[in-house]
Parts: structure tokens; sequence; C-alpha cells
């Protein structure tokens, strides 16, 4: 937890202190420099089946004037469980609850045994209230149950499981939950379960079982009500009381518990057809990605992360072309690899199918006028590798449209290409054509700025450049 105060420095200037040495930045995914309008970088979930928008209107002037109690969410889950309410506590999103868990079991001095790669938050929490961390590596495959518990001892205060895992999908099962507890009776076994609904398994009743495990849930993915910030916590009623006391006690609004208390009531008659779709997406997605050169890893989530031969201009195209997916380019051992959100509907789908097949896989390459002028022989070197056409349709006085682009890829009969630009008007026809577009600079930094700011995924200065980039 960071602790602020006002120490004096000499000028003037609030200190700040943070458990362990200076507190790290915001929470800050990498964004992309153009509008993106289909957003796959979040894991959010498709919408919810509720009329949302209509439930606080119904719910009377009080659910605004009068501060809120998740009394009636809180029991609802406890039914479904099959437990005590005192053994529930609602939250502002999953993350709070594991924030309030954090705060409750670690300190310093105390250990958190955390297998990663996995949701970077647990390791912000953790340390902010100055626990040493303990990775255990988990890149894919079966859980690590083994070298979780070599890694345990009696410093050990907490255990974390994100089943299924985030960013990379994989999952642990009732029998890794069962010896991880058992072989660590002091510590508390944190299981994050925001991603069950879509796993082959839900480990919700196996943890809960167990007598040092608290599990955390959300509404923002399977539910899709990301937006409305509820999660909660289940566990041994006296860490709830705890984990009850570590936060604010109004931490969700009443219109938010009342979208959720709808969506948890009617869930049985939706949820199951959106899961199901999702699970079905999931399938298609791992499939294309295959298709097109990529590596994914199995997931049980609803989203695939897989790694690529160039993740940066995958990621890049891809925006350009206004469709979102989660780079982590800045976390080890996930440079090269991209998450990619299960699309919410058929269309979408379809076209995010096509842009990723024209990243990863074009079959040709249309070239800007502009750029053959400036180097008549580099047709002829790139048709070695793919076919090769220059944009018709224009003259001296007009630059060529999205038209001109679709209509030389059918000349050409492909549906997938990239297309090697050179000056703004064409990166912006090559977007609106659904093309990503390479911009080659050839007035300097100023021309290299002109192309990125129309959506150039790439700007290269060195016609040899774009050789390398193809697949």
């Amino acid at each position: 937890m960071m602790n602020t105060t006002a120490a004096h420095t000499g000028r003037g200037d609030i200190g700040l202190s943070w458990a362990q040495g200076e507190p790290p930045g915001a929470y800050a995914p990498p964004s992309a420099p153009w509008p993106i309008d289909l957003a796959l970088d979040a894991n959010e979930g498709a919408p919810a089946g509720i009329g949302t928008l209509t439930l606080p209107a119904h719910a009377g002037a009080d659910v605004l004037r009068r501060y809120p109690g998740a009394g009636t969410l809180e029991a609802l889950i406890a039914a479904r469980a099959g437990i005590d309410p005192g053994r529930v506590l609602v939250t502002a999103g999953g993350d709070e609850a594991i924030d309030r868990a954090c705060r409750v079991a670690l300190g310093p001095g105390r250990r958190m045994v955390l297998p990663v790669p996995t949701f970077e938050m647990i390791e912000r929490y953790a340390q902010g209230v100055g626990a040493e961390i303990v990775r255990v590596p988990w890149p894919s495959g079966p859980f690590p149950a083994d070298e979780v518990l070599r890694r345990t001892d009696d410093s050990t205060a907490m255990i974390g499981v994100v089943s299924p895992n985030n960013p990379t999908g994989g999952v642990a099962s009732a029998e890794d939950l069962a010896r991880v507890s058992a072989g660590a009776r002091g510590a508390l076994v944190m299981v994050d379960l925001a991603y069950a609904e879509f796993a082959d398994e839900d480990l919700g009743a196996a943890a809960i079982a167990l007598p040092n495990a608290i599990i955390i849930r959300t509404f923002s993915k399977a539910f899709g009500l990301a937006g409305i910030r509820v999660g909660y916590a289940i566990g041994p009623e006296r860490v709830i009381r705890a984990m009850r006391a570590a936060g604010s006690p109004f931490p969700v609004s009443g219109t938010s518990l009342l979208v959720a208390s709808e969506a948890l009531r009617t869930a049985d008659a939706w949820l199951p057809e959106s899961v199901a779709r999702v699970r079905e997406m999931r399938r298609r997605l791992a499939a294309v990605l295959v298709e097109i050169g990529a590596e994914p890893v199995p997931s049980q989530a609803n989203f695939v992360l897989a790694e690529f031969r160039d993740a940066a201009w995958v990621w890049r195209a891809l925006a350009s072309l206004g469709i979102g997916v989660r780079s982590f380019a800045s976390r080890p051992g996930l440079e090269r690899s991209l998450r990619i959100t299960c699309p919410p509907d058929d269309a979408s789908w379809q076209r995010l199918h096509r842009a990723l097949h024209a990243a990863a896989r074009p079959r040709a390459l249309v070239l800007d006028l502009d750029v053959v002028g400036a180097a008549s022989d580099w047709p002829a070197r790139l048709a070695r590798r793919l076919p090769v056409e220059t944009v018709t349709d224009r003259d001296a006085a007009s630059l060529p449209g999205p038209a001109a682009v679709r209509a030389t890829m059918t000349r050409l009969g492909v549906e997938h290409a990239w297309m090697i630009a050179g000056s703004p008007a064409s990166v912006r026809a090559a977007r609106a054509a659904g093309v990503p577009a390479v911009g080659v600079a050839m007035t300097g930094d100023e021309g290299r700025a002109a192309l990125e700011a129309a959506g150039a995924a790439r700007v290269v200065d060195d016609l040899t450049r774009v050789e390398e980039m193809l697949p």
C-alpha cells in the first residue's frame, strides 16, 4: 500500500514513499496511435443478456440517494454457491478483492508464491504492501504444483493461482488446488477465477471447500459487465471479515449492484449460450492463428495468446485497421506474443479473420506509383517473393482511392495484401480498403511523420526492409 506523507524536501514537494522503493507507473496497457473501434485487447465479455439500461429507472430514486448495500447480491451469490452469506464479499471488480486479500495476508517479511506470467495487478498489490514475490515459471502446460510447493516455506503467506491464467489461458486442476492447500496450511491460497466460466472445469466449488483458500470472481468477463465494476470474494468467514474491514464500506454503486443482481438472477437463461459462443470463437481463433504461422498457447479463457514472428508488426497492422489486441512488448518472455480476445459476434470475427491474414500472410503487394518511381527495379525484386502490381486508375492529377486498391487486388486474384505506399493519401486509401500499409519515407523525418499519422502500420526508409518483413 502506498503511504503518502507531507515530507519536507526543501522545495515544498510532497514526499511519496512506497514499500519497495519508487512506486511503479500507473497501469497502462500499450495503446495504438490510431482510433480503435474493435477492441479485442481487454478480454471484456460479450454484451450481457439483460436489459441493463432500463434497470436503474425502475429502481426508484433511493438507488441514487442512499449509500449502497451489497447484502442482496451477496445473498444471491451465497445461495448459488450453497454457503452462508457471511463468506461472501462484493468488491469493486475482482481487482479490489485481490487488493484486499493482499492487504490482510501480506506485508514486509511475508512472501507470495506466484506462477508467472499472470495478471500483473497481483504483483503490484503484493509489492505495494511490502511483500516479496517468489515467481514460479508457468509459460504453458500443466499447473506447476510441484515447483510451487518446493518454493513454499514458513515465510509464505499467500499462494496465487489464476485459472484460467491471464495472459496464457492455462488452467490448474482441482487436484492441484488440493495439493497446494494441504502443502501450505499456513498460507492463504488465492484462486482467481475471473475466466472460470469459459474453462472445461470450474474450480469454484473445489476451492470453496478448502480451509485456507479464497476465490475471486467477477462480472466483467462471462457476464459482459466490465463497466459496472463488480466482483466478489468467497472464503473462510474469518478471512472475509478481515477483507471487509480492509477497504471502503461502500465500494460498489447502487446501480451497479442492481445490474449485477439482475444478471445473476437471469444467468441460467442466457449465460450458457453466451459461453458456448465464446468457446466456439476460441476454437476458430486458435485455428486461424495456426493457419497464418503463429504459435497459439492452448487456452480455456475468452482469449488466445500466440507467438508471432513479428508481433510488433501484426499489432500495428491490426491497429492501423482499427482492431486493438494486447501487446506485451515490455514483458520479459512475452515480447513476441499477442493476446487476442474472442470477438463478440460473427461480423467482428470476419473482420478479425481478414485482418490477421492480411497482416501475417499477405498474398500480394500493391504498390503506389510514387514508390515505383523512386525505385524502378524494386517491383521486380519483390515479385520474386509475392505477386506485385501497381495501383492504377490514377494519373498525375489524382491519387489512388480504396476502390482502386480493391480493384488491383481483384486483378491479382487475392483477398489479402499489403500496400506499399509513398504518400499519406495512399496510406489512407489502403486503410479504407482494409489493407495494412507499409509507408516508404522518401523525404526524411517529415515524410515519416506524415505517413505514420495517416496510419501506416510501419514506415521504412530502406527498401530492403520490406523484403525482410515478408513472411
